[in-house]
């Protein structure tokens, strides 16, 4: 056994084995039931990076995992695509061993996570959809302004609305004080 994996490791650079050795020890963190770590909170924090650098569409998790993956040349997306099918309910073969039982504590941390993260998207809309409004509030408001100020500057603009009678002729200041005077029978 030992001697098949000299033989594939004989013509791999050191860089190459590190990037798989980091790829293979995510799926470690991620799919055993116990992680080597002093505390459980160090563990809880392993299985979580794993999932991130496994399982993140973007980000530094994913540009990590994209840089390993080229090293150890696989397709980054191949591995990222094989994890969350996984974590989504596909099976994995019997060859992995004893040490990726914890598919369940993975499965459950991956919909703790998408769960926070649809909630993180849901009130990141909505703050979006309320600085929108606010915004278009504000929109609504200065144009009232701007109208009620331009309808103002026009009337003050416009010559005075004197209309004498039914023929909707528009009179003089002077013709209008005569028609009164001549009306309350006054002489000027």
């Amino acid at each position: 056994m030992a001697h098949g994996i000299l033989d594939q490791t004989r013509h791999t650079s050191p860089e190459q084995l590190l990037a798989r050795a980091v790829l293979a020890q995510a799926v470690i963190d991620l799919f055993s039931v116990s992680i080597a770590c002093s505390t459980h909170d160090e563990a809880i924090t392993a299985r979580r990076d794993a999932l991130a650098f496994l399982a993140d569409s973007d980000g530094p998790w994913a540009e990590s995992r994209r840089a390993h993956c080229l090293l150890a040349d696989q397709d980054p997306d191949r591995v990222r695509s094989s994890v969350v099918a996984i974590l989504n309910g596909a099976g994995l073969s019997d060859d992995h061993g004893y040490r990726l039982k914890g598919i369940e504590i993975a499965r459950e941390l991956w919909a703790k996570e998408r769960e926070r993260q649809k909630t993180y998207f849901d009130n990141a809309r909505e703050k979006v959809r309320v600085r929108r409004e606010r915004r278009w509030a504000e929109k609504l408001r200065a144009q009232d302004r701007q109208n009620k100020d331009r309808r103002l500057a026009e009337s003050r603009t416009m010559e005075p609305d004197l209309w004498r009678g039914l023929d909707r002729r528009p009179v003089t200041h002077a013709e209008l004080v005569d028609d009164l005077a001549a009306f309350i029978d006054i002489e000027l």
